[in-house]
């Protein structure tokens, strides 16, 4: 699978592949004296905890984008990297209905010893189920039949603890989902295959809301469907056609219910 980087107007933002998770972070410009040498290893760290909404532990893929101060991701050596800095794994073999607490399951994370040009740090989760494996050490495929991705834009690094939760989907005990969907066409109305399509929540990067969610779009010939998202908060939906980006603003979206979405080239 190709890796694909597509252009961001906003402040930042995150960009995932399946096969490949891959998360993007353009702040702004880079000046042309900024500097791309490497950096040592400090006390900097990020870390927190991750549960579904149910309070239950659950498999997961948390996805670490460590930045510098011009928006660059940075690997654990303080270099450029297109990459993620570092993924954690959760639970590996806890299914994709989670798991009630136990000496067995772990809710908290933590990435200690960051280079010294870390400022900030972006987080994608991804929600995974322990079957099946490719390897023995492998987790398992993504899963969102029962919780949602969750994500955090900009955290500074030494925050404390960063809470993320996974949402919980409408029907399910207290779960509040809700469904972006849509067409995809031309003007003519002929159905087209779209590349990725991915929602992000529009919430404050603060830390302070765990349920902020976002997630990728399941495609078919001029369809396409985002499930599992978070409620109560707006999205900012980007579709990817032939090379061009399409955006759609402020989509929110409403607990237990569907947003229908058309994106017509």
């Amino acid at each position: 699978m190709s890796r694909r980087t597509p252009r961001w107007t906003l402040a930042a933002a995150c960009v995932a592949l399946v096969a490949a998770p891959l998360l993007v972070a353009v702040a702004t410009a880079t000046p042309a004296a900024a500097t791309t040498r490497c950096s040592p290893v400090s006390s900097k760290y990020i870390g927190g905890t991750l549960i579904g909404q149910d309070g239950r532990d659950i498999n997961a893929q948390i996805g670490l984008a460590v930045v510098d101060k011009y928006g660059k991701i940075l690997d654990l050596n303080g270099c450029r990297t297109p990459a993620y800095t570092v993924s954690i794994w959760m639970n590996k073999s806890v299914s994709g209905n989670g798991a009630v607490h136990t000496s067995a399951t772990t809710r908290s994370w933590r990435l200690s010893h960051l280079p010294a040009n870390a400022v900030k740090v972006w987080i994608e989760v991804w929600t995974r189920t322990n079957l099946p494996k490719s390897c023995a050490s492998c987790d398992g495929p993504l899963d969102t039949h029962r919780y949602g991705f969750v994500n955090r834009r900009a955290i500074p690094v030494n925050k404390g603890t960063v809470r993320l939760m996974a949402p919980l989907h409408c029907g399910l005990g207290n779960g509040s989902t809700g469904t972006i969907q849509g067409t995809l066409t031309n003007k003519n109305g002929t159905k087209l295959s779209f590349g990725s399509i991915h929602a992000w929540s529009m919430l404050n990067p603060d830390g302070s809301k765990p349920l902020q969610g976002w997630g990728q779009a399941r495609r078919k010939l001029g369809y396409y469907v985002i499930d599992a998202l978070a409620s109560g908060q707006d999205y900012v939906v980007w579709a990817s056609y032939k090379g061009h980006s399409y955006k759609r603003y402020h989509v929110m979206v409403k607990a237990c219910q569907n947003v229908p979405l058309r994106f017509v080239v």
